[in-house]
């Protein structure tokens, strides 16, 4: 099977099934903690993107007086994303999906595919020399079991559509592409007033 991100979490699961043992305490509580570490993920962003999101944190973060940045923006895209596709629960709908926004995304941000044996994965840069574009590299963290969910997607819908141009890092630029994009046009007008409320109830 390929890989899905860079982590590889799909593989790292197999080799750990071992860890679930349900007569030993110690390997349950093993396997918990394990489950909950959290893994790093380096996006590739264009920069307007960015810029315009830094710029809705900081919003976020002064009508809030709460901490918030843009990976906590994404982990919020991404839940939002995850409940989609399970509302959905359909793999084809959910690949005509992420597929009209991939083209989109596409037209606007051209991307490289490196090809170099360090990488079993794509990874997706801004054509910055044909289009006089930038952009900018973007660490963000999810749990172990978190990230693991959007890997098993990308794998089921890998058996109905091999070879599909996504991994979780793609998706995650995209959804963070999509969200600032809508935003700008006025289609997101709560989002903001929703992400408040929620940092203040918690």
């Amino acid at each position: 099977m390929r890989s899905f991100s860079r982590h590889n979490l799909i593989q790292s699961e197999l080799q750990s099934l071992s860890l679930k043992n349900p007569n030993n305490w110690f390997e349950r509580l093993f396997y918990k903690l394990y489950k909950n570490t959290d893994v790093d993920y380096i996006l590739s962003v264009p920069t307007s993107t960015y810029l315009r999101a830094e710029a809705f944190c900081e919003d976020v973060r002064e009508l809030s007086e709460i901490y918030f940045d843009q990976s906590d923006l994404l982990s919020l895209l991404y839940d939002g994303f995850l409940h989609d596709v399970r509302q959905m629960d359909d793999v084809q709908k959910t690949y005509s999906f992420l597929m009209m926004t991939y083209d989109m995304y596409s037209q606007k941000v051209p991307v490289k595919i490196l090809a170099n044996s360090d990488e079993r994965f794509h990874s997706y840069f801004m054509a910055a020399e044909e289009n006089n574009l930038a952009s900018v590299q973007l660490e963000v963290s999810f749990t172990r079991k978190k990230a693991l969910r959007g890997e098993i997607l990308l794998a089921d819908m890998d058996e109905s559509f091999p070879e599909h141009p996504f991994t979780l890092e793609k998706i995650l630029e995209m959804l963070l592409y999509d969200f600032i994009e809508e935003y700008k046009k006025g289609n997101h007008k709560m989002a903001m007033r929703k992400i408040i409320d929620n940092l203040s109830d918690k």
